[in-house]
C-alpha cells in the first residue's frame, strides 16, 4: 500500500508587493484538478476564468488535454520544488507555488487547510497584477475624499453629497489586507464531506455556496 503524504505548500501572486500569499496543507492524493478549485477558494478567485498549471514543461487545465486527474504524488515533489499556476488568461494572474514540507499523514491529521496568509485577493476586473496597487491606491483616495467631505459636511451641518455610482462598487467594501483565515477554513470544511473524500461537483466554477457565512 502506497504511504499518503501531506504537502504543504505557499503560494503567492507573481507581480505584487507585498505578498498576498496563502500557505495551506493538502494530500498527495489531491489530482491536479482538485488542486485547482482548492486554489480558487484558497485565494478568493471567483472561479469563471480558464487556469492552468506548469509543471516540469508541462501544461495542466482549462486548454490542454494533459491528465488532470494525476494525483499530486505523481510528480514526486521535493521540498523547495516549485511550479506555477496562471488564472484567467485575460488578466493573466499568475501565482508560484512552492513545496515547504513534505510529511507523513497522521491519525489526527486534518486537511485541507490553510495555516497562514496576507492580504486580500485582488478583485476580478482590474486589469492584472500590474493595474493592482494603481487601483488599490486609487480606491484609498477615493475613501479619504470621501472622509473628507463626510467630515466637512457634519461639520457645516448638511448631508454629504456623495455620488456613489462614479466609483467602481467594490472600493464600497474591499480591504486589500483583509485575510481572514476562519472563514477559508470554513469554507475549505464545507468542500470536504470527510478528511481526504472530496466533492468535487461544483465544477462549473461557482463557489459561493462553500464562501457563504
Amino acid at each position: 500500500m502506497i504511504e499518503e503524504n501531506l504537502i504543504q505548500f505557499k503560494i503567492h501572486i507573481l507581480g505584487i508587493s507585498p505578498q498576498i500569499f496563502r500557505r495551506f496543507v493538502v494530500s498527495d492524493k489531491t489530482t491536479i484538478e482538485q488542486l485547482h478549485h482548492l486554489i480558487q477558494i484558497i485565494m478568493g478567485w471567483d472561479g469563471y476564468f480558464l487556469h492552468e498549471f506548469h509543471i516540469w514543461g508541462r501544461f495542466y487545465g482549462s486548454s490542454f488535454s494533459n491528465d488532470c486527474e494525476v494525483p499530486l504524488s505523481h510528480f514526486d515533489f521535493k521540498e523547495k520544488d516549485k511550479f506555477t499556476y496562471t488564472y484567467n488568461f485575460y488578466e493573466f494572474w499568475e501565482h508560484e507555488l512552492r513545496i515547504e514540507r513534505i510529511y507523513p499523514l497522521g491519525s489526527s491529521s486534518h486537511y485541507p487547510k490553510v495555516i497562514a496568509g496576507k492580504r486580500a485577493c485582488p478583485i476580478e476586473g482590474i486589469g492584472g497584477a500590474k493595474y493592482y496597487e494603481e487601483a488599490i491606491t486609487r480606491q484609498l483616495l477615493w475613501c479619504y475624499d470621501m472622509l473628507q467631505e463626510v467630515a466637512e459636511s457634519i461639520e457645516d451641518k448638511k448631508f454629504p453629497d456623495i455620488d456613489f455610482d462614479e466609483v467602481p462598487s467594490w472600493y464600497l467594501h474591499h480591504n486589500s489586507e483583509r485575510f481572514d483565515k476562519g472563514r477559508i477554513n470554513k469554507a475549505l470544511n464545507k468542500l470536504y464531506q470527510k478528511n481526504g473524500d472530496p466533492d468535487f461537483w461544483y465544477t462549473l466554477g461557482d463557489y459561493s455556496e462553500f464562501l457563504a457565512q
